[in-house]
């Protein structure tokens, strides 16, 4: 099923924590058009960060990692779990359940599609890194600050994909 606008919405209208969800990307949408990607910095915890890095956005959301195959099962989206993003100006860095802390840098992505309509955002990256997809509710708000830190700001003005949230 093919979900469009209208049919994120009435899931949303339904959900009231997806809503407000929606509207928190709608703003930052908007905020980060009009004013640049100047943000305020929040505590990055017990997280140590490198020099000059900021934490932007922390979200809770799934995560998912795509396994190619291994012991002859099939490629698949597996090591799915919730966990907790800190959304830095270096990239993502993810707190695993089991306390693990995985860094996804902006500098090491290939390939990105966000779906904020879908609630969801996929990563690939160079090198041996398995391909990363965050899901739920927080996922329209990584798709607007990985578009701004990954595109050109032309094409973050103009995107398609993030254009539901106008």
């Amino acid at each position: 099923m093919e979900v469009n606008n209208a049919s994120r919405q009435a899931a949303a209208a339904s959900d009231p924590i997806a809503e407000h969800y929606w509207q928190v990307a709608r703003a930052l949408y908007r905020t980060l058009r009009r004013d640049g990607p100047a943000m305020e910095s929040l505590d990055p915890g017990p997280i140590v960060l490198r020099r000059d890095e900021h934490v932007h956005l922390h979200l809770p959301t799934n995560y998912a990692r795509y396994v190619a195959i291994v012991d002859g099962c099939p490629p698949a989206w597996n090591v799915q779990q919730s966990v907790d993003v800190l959304v830095t100006t270096d990239g993502l860095i993810v707190t695993l359940r089991d306390g693990h802390i995985l860094r996804f840098d902006w500098e090491r992505v290939t390939a990105f599609y966000p779906e904020p309509t879908r609630w969801t955002v996929t990563f690939q990256f160079d090198g041996e890194a398995s391909a990363l997809r965050l899901r739920g509710y927080a996922a329209p708000q990584f798709c607007v600050y990985a578009t701004l830190q990954l595109r050109s700001i032309d094409y973050f003005l103009t995107s398609d994909p993030l254009s539901p949230l106008l």
